[in-house]
């Protein structure tokens, strides 16, 4: 009988190297190694210290007139001998618990960015049920030896010759995004279109917000508005992302910007916000 890894089962990783804004674009690899083994029934499926891979989903670097900087970090595979297992999602590891418990529990927090060694700015967080995403000031360093903790993507059996090294994959399940707008932005209040290449996605205006679904995998959405601006956001089955709109100062006009948020920031103002009317209404 084949011990199975369950999808979900959190990996608890340390980063093996430092993450700067400034230098790692958009599509960089990065390594990790897993800090606490996974141990099933007794038996250990991935054992500490094997290695690990991630990837930038997004980076931005900061812009004039206060645009933060953004980076975007996600995992892809454990590497053992024989084969590799999948990973998705990646957030930071509950600094209050022991690594075991975070390990086997999957304790996760979006608040303990103060642990990071963070340059140029206070105003910062880590966001996110999928990824791990920070939005700071100007430069974002995340230092070699922070701990994470991605999940397995899929179920993978150990112990059966029959089985296959790789999982089936699953059927596949979308992934929702939150787009939303301030209410109280200092800038004009013009609405502006979303879009993912030529299709439009949503309207937003001053204080409004859209839900839409999307499948799996990296989405690139733009807004023009006098200027023009790109977020890259990767899809997690299940997983809600968010995206927060706003309008920022620019050198001759105003420049819109989106960056990923979180769920925290969007509740916090979500009672001062309106669902924006579906595209074409004119409501």
């Amino acid at each position: 009988m084949p011990t199975v890894l369950k999808a979900g089962t959190p990996v608890l990783l340390t980063l093996s190297e430092t993450i700067d804004s400034a230098t790692h674009e958009r599509g960089a690899k990065f390594a990790f190694t897993v800090a606490v083994p996974v141990t099933i029934d007794g038996v250990t499926l991935i054992p500490a210290g094997a290695r690990a891979e991630g990837e930038v989903v997004h980076s931005d670097k900061p812009g004039m007139f206060g645009k933060p900087a953004e980076l975007t970090l996600t995992s892809r595979a454990v590497v053992l001998d024989d084969r590799r297992i999948h990973l998705r999602g990646l957030v930071l590891a509950e600094s209050g618990h022991s690594r075991e418990n975070a390990a086997n529990g999957a304790q996760l927090t979006a608040d303990v960015l103060h642990d990071l060694e963070i340059l140029s700015g206070a105003a910062s967080g880590a966001y996110g049920i999928a990824l791990a995403a920070f939005v700071q000031g100007k430069r974002i360093v995340v230092p070699a030896g922070t701990e994470l903790v991605a999940r397995v993507a899929n179920d993978e059996s150990f112990g059966d010759s029959r089985a296959r090294t790789e999982s089936a994959v699953p059927a596949v399940e979308q992934g929702t995004i939150v787009f939303y707008r301030p209410p109280k932005p200092i800038l004009p209040a013009g609405s502006f279109m979303i879009r993912e290449g030529k299709v439009d996605v949503g309207m937003l205006r001053r204080g409004q917000f859209f839900i839409i679904k999307a499948d799996p995998g990296i989405h690139e959405y733009t807004v023009h508005w006098e200027a023009k601006d790109v977020v890259t956001i990767e899809v997690e089955p299940a997983e809600t992302s968010y995206v927060r709109g706003e309008i920022n100062r620019g050198f001759v006009v105003p420049r819109p910007n989106l960056a990923p948020s979180s769920e925290e920031a969007f509740e916090s103002i979500r009672a001062h916000l309106e669902e924006a009317p579906p595209l074409h209404d004119d409501r």
